[in-house]
């Protein structure tokens, strides 16, 4: 087995691409208007956007309806109400180094269709053509989301990747990152390490896990493949 990591998995919301935080309380608060339920507080807010534990806090805090709950946010979570707070963060340049190096690159979302293809055209036209390998939008594909790890090994599949014998990571910005690279381990022992990156909303206290790694920026992950 190689100690080199020959493919690179991202996330895409918040690890390539950033949504600004009034963008995401302005459709959480029409969302729980809308349910006529009341408006969460800011942690709240950050919990159920970015926690693998949202389904919880809605259940207990809000005695929410999950179906019911995900169907009406998404009316206001669209391409149109996001793309002029949507953007790709910089740091986002080093996966051509990454390519350089000889890597396969892929990039895994539970995100919205809609939105997911938006926001994937917007890194691809910000890194240029044949950087971006292959991408599994989970939503489209009849499996569960993360942190279940289908969709990981769907995309390291994709890429070719020799179980056996390779190492992958998957990079991101939350538990849930860390929870579904563990989870391919476990239960498909395939040998992909978590690497969180830090972004303003984890490093306030909702980070739980201990990833396999842990970086200021995307530029680092090069020193550790």
């Amino acid at each position: 087995m190689t100690d080199e990591v020959r493919i690179v998995a991202y996330d895409l919301d918040e690890t390539l691409v950033k949504l600004k935080f009034e963008c995401i309380e302005k459709i959480l608060n029409k969302t729980h208007k809308s349910l006529g339920i009341r408006l969460p507080n800011e942690l709240e807010k950050k919990m159920i956007w970015y926690s693998p534990k949202r389904e919880g806090i809605l259940s207990n805090n809000f005695h929410a309806e999950i179906n019911n709950y995900f169907n009406t946010l998404y009316k206001y979570y669209t391409v149109k109400n996001i793309k002029n707070y949507v953007s790709v963060f910089p740091d986002v340049a080093s996966l051509k180094k990454i390519k350089n190096l000889g890597r396969k690159i892929g990039i895994l979302t539970s995100t919205h269709p809609e939105i997911a293809d938006y926001e994937i055209n917007l890194v691809k036209k910000f890194l240029g053509n044949n950087i971006i390998d292959e991408t599994v939008i989970i939503q489209e594909h009849d499996i569960k989301n993360k942190p279940h790890s289908d969709g990981l090994v769907l995309l390291l599949e994709k890429l070719g990747m020799d179980i056996e014998n390779e190492r992958a990571f998957l990079v991101g910005d939350t538990d849930l990152d860390i929870l579904t690279a563990n989870n391919a381990v476990k239960l498909h022992d395939i040998n992909v390490e978590s690497v969180l990156v830090d972004r303003k909303h984890n490093q306030e206290g909702i980070i739980e896990l201990r990833p396999g790694y842990r970086l200021k920026t995307l530029d680092q992950v090069e020193c550790y493949i």
